[in-house]
C-alpha cells in the first residue's frame, strides 16, 4: 500500500514538472523576420511576447547591423552596431534599455570618432570627439547637458575653450586663430557675453575692446587698426551706436558727433589729416 502511494506521488511530481516545462517551451520561442529579398532582417528569442536573450539585426546584404541581449523586452548588457561594410560602428552597455557606462563610436573606416560615458541614458562625465584621427573637442557633461570645461580644436590646435553650466557658457572664455594666437577673450553669463571683452588682430595686436551687456555692446568701445592706432571710439546702447562717436584715420581724428540709436544727430565735425576742421554738418 505504501509503495503504491509513493509511486502515485512520484508520478504526480513528474507530471507537474513536465507540464511546467511544456508551458515554458510554449511561452519561449525563436522568432525572425525577413527583408524583401528573403534575407534575415531580425532574429532572436521571445518569452511571453517579450524579447529575451540574444538578438541580431541584419542589413539586406545579410551582414549584421546590430547585436546584443534583451531582458524583459529592454536592451541589457553589451551591444554592438556595425556599418554595412562590416566595420564596428558603436559598442557599449545598456541597463534597463538605456545606455550606461563607457561607449565608443567609430566611422566607416574604423577610426574612433567619440568616446565617453552615459548614466541612465544621458551623457555624463568626460567625452572626447575626434575628426579624421585628430582631437576635435573635449567636453564635460552632467545629466545630458554640457556642464564643465570644454575645449575645441582644429588641426590639433585649440580654437575655443571655456566653461559650461547646465548647457550654457559661463565664466571666462577664449577663442584662437589657427596660428594659436588669441582671437577674443571675455566672460559669459547664462550663455551671453557680459562685462569687458578684448578682440585681437591675427598679429596679436588689440583690435577692439569694450563692454557687453546680455550679448550686446553696451558702453564705451574702442577699435584699432593693424598698427594699433585708434580707428574708432564711441558709446553703444544695447548693441546700437548711441551717444558720442569719434572716427579716426591713421590714428588721426576725422569725424565726431552724436548718434541717437544708430542715427546721426546734432552737429557733426569733419577734419583733415592735419587735424584742421573742414566741415560741420547738422542732423
Amino acid at each position: 500500500m505504501t509503495l503504491k502511494i509513493l509511486a502515485i506521488s512520484l508520478l504526480l511530481i513528474v507530471g507537474y514538472d513536465v507540464a511546467d516545462c511544456f508551458a515554458q517551451n510554449v511561452a519561449k520561442r525563436y522568432v525572425y523576420s525577413y527583408h524583401s529579398g528573403g534575407v534575415y532582417q531580425s532574429q532572436g528569442w521571445e518569452l511571453n511576447g517579450n524579447k529575451e536573450g540574444y538578438w541580431k539585426y541584419h542589413y539586406p546584404t545579410a551582414l549584421v547591423g546590430e547585436e546584443g541581449f534583451y531582458k524583459s523586452d529592454k536592451k541589457e548588457g553589451t551591444w554592438k552596431s556595425f556599418f554595412e561594410n562590416g566595420k564596428l560602428k558603436s559598442v557599449g552597455d545598456f541597463e534597463n534599455g538605456l545606455p550606461k557606462g563607457y561607449w565608443k563610436y567609430f566611422d566607416e573606416n574604423g577610426d574612433l570618432i567619440k568616446e565617453g560615458s552615459y548614466r541612465e541614458g544621458k551623457k555624463n562625465g568626460y567625452w572626447v570627439i575626434y575628426l579624421e584621427g585628430q582631437l576635435s573637442s573635449t567636453e564635460e557633461f552632467s545629466n545630458g547637458q554640457l556642464d564643465g570645461y570644454c575645449k575645441k580644436y582644429e588641426s590639433g590646435k585649440p580654437v575655443v575653450e571655456g566653461n559650461f553650466v547646465k548647457g550654457k557658457k559661463e565664466g571666462f572664455w577664449k577663442t584662437y586663430f589657427s596660428s594659436g594666437k588669441v582671437e577674443s577673450e571675455g566672460n559669459y553669463e547664462a550663455g551671453k557675453k557680459v562685462d569687458y571683452w578684448h578682440f585681437y588682430h591675427e598679429t596679436g595686436k588689440l583690435q577692439s575692446e569694450g563692454n557687453y551687456l546680455v550679448d550686446k555692446r553696451d558702453g564705451w568701445w574702442k577699435e584699432y587698426d593693424y598698427k594699433s592706432r585708434l580707428a574708432y571710439e564711441g558709446n553703444y546702447t544695447s548693441g546700437v551706436k548711441d551717444g558720442y562717436q569719434k572716427i579716426y584715420q591713421n590714428g588721426v581724428r576725422i569725424e565726431e558727433g552724436m548718434m541717437q540709436m544708430g542715427k546721426p544727430t546734432g552737429s557733426w565735425m569733419y577734419y583733415d589729416l592735419d587735424g584742421k576742421m573742414i566741415e560741420v554738418k547738422e542732423y
